[in-house]
């Protein structure tokens, strides 16, 4: 038996549950333009809290759409060495090729923040591939519903 976890309609379920939206209009408060985003942190993420770190870092305008510091991995044991020094290759690379062509990085699920434009309290895009391509994808389906959508702001 085959069963995978619908992860689509989990992340589409929660994006627009009215938790979600009460929040971000909790999150908003007084100030309607201050910018939230929708965070994805899978439950095998080591520390969020790094993560977090890395995106108040950022200051730029317009703001980020899309935000996700990649995949990094750390020495556990005798033989991770290459996967330490790949993944952060791997960053270097999606960093500069995203400041040219920024949709063509992949913005792992795993880590990864979305705007909530001023005027919503969630995520319009869809996490859902109507055109079935994209299965487990749940990320690349929200950038691809993204494109088109919004004027170019970076993506970091």
């Amino acid at each position: 038996m085959n069963i995978k976890a619908p992860f689509q309609e989990l992340r589409e379920f929660i994006k627009n549950h009215k938790n979600t939206t009460q929040l971000v209009t909790m999150a908003r408060g007084n100030n309607p333009k201050v910018n939230v985003y929708l965070s994805i942190i899978d439950g095998d993420t080591v520390s969020s809290n790094g993560i977090y770190n890395s995106y108040l870092n950022i200051n730029i305008e317009p703001p980020p759409i899309i935000m996700s510091t990649g995949y990094e991995f750390i020495i556990e044991k005798d033989g991770y060495y290459p996967f330490v020094q790949g993944s952060k290759m791997d960053r270097i690379i999606r960093v500069a090729t995203a400041k040219h062509y920024p949709l063509g990085v992949y913005y792992p699920g795993p880590n990864f923040c979305i705007l909530i434009q001023a005027d919503k309290n969630s995520v319009e895009e869809s996490f859902i591939d109507n055109f079935q391509k994209l299965k487990n994808k749940e990320s690349a389906v929200l950038i691809r519903n993204f494109v088109g959508n919004y004027d170019p702001h970076p993506f970091v």
